[in-house]
């Protein structure tokens, strides 16, 4: 089970425009094997190299291939699925830098900037989505 099955996964960027989106390829095997790892070792450090190598890609070539499938960088969906888990980590009570070491940060701030931005671009793609269905009315 993955965390996009469940309408869990980072939200994907949307456009404003009234063009279609193109199509987006279907995931190779090894794309899905680094998704798989993203959302099982997310506490881990997981760099780009370390997720390229486990499924024989190279940082770039994994970059690319995994943005064009799932129009987010590998180390964005980290981020994502590291938010979500705080954010369930949170809901039970824990303190914020317990659960910044839980999902796997080693420094406080860095979990706080990322979680801001997560927060922030999750406010925007909500902006956009009713904008676009305000427009379509």
């Amino acid at each position: 089970m993955s965390f996009n099955d469940e309408g869990l996964g980072p939200p994907l960027p949307t456009s404003t425009t009234d063009r279609p989106a193109p199509e987006r390829p279907r995931p190779s095997p090894r794309l899905l094997k680094v998704r798989k790892l993203i959302e099982r070792c997310y506490a881990d450090p997981l760099s780009a190299g370390r997720m390229a190598r486990h499924a024989g890609f190279t940082a770039t070539e994994l970059r690319r291939q995994f943005a064009a499938c799932y129009d987010c960088t590998p180390e964005a969906y980290l981020i994502a699925c590291r938010m979500r888990a705080a954010e369930a980590l949170l809901a039970l009570g824990r303190t914020e830098h317990n659960v910044a070491l839980l999902v796997g940060y080693t420094s406080y701030r860095r979990y706080l900037g990322d979680r801001q931005r997560h927060q922030r671009s999750q406010r925007i793609a909500a902006g956009e989505a009713a904008l676009r269905e305000f427009l379509q009315r």
